[in-house]
């Protein structure tokens, strides 16, 4: 059996690389950006869209939603997302 490789901090090996072929980027070195207000603003925005136009079909596929009407299910969700809107 072929000996062990062994690495050491100091080597100069070369990055390594990912199937697509470029190198690997560290998590750590991109860094964290947090959200400006309008951002935040924006994705509240968009996620309230995606739930408008798709809330009702799937509510009414579950039983225990079954018995709500389409008018009571867009209510509750409107007041969900002004409570998430708050700071």
């Amino acid at each position: 059996m072929p000996a062990k490789r062994e690495y050491s901090s100091d080597s100069d090996e070369k990055p390594k690389r990912s199937v697509s072929g470029s190198p690997k980027k560290s998590r750590i070195s991109q860094g964290k950006k947090p959200f400006t207000s309008e951002e935040e603003t924006a994705f509240l925005e968009i996620i309230d869209e995606i739930v408008k136009s798709n809330l009702w079909n799937a509510a009414k596929n579950r039983p225990e939603l079954a018995d709500r009407k389409q008018a009571s299910v867009q209510v509750h969700w409107d007041a969900m997302f002004k409570k998430m809107k708050r700071p």
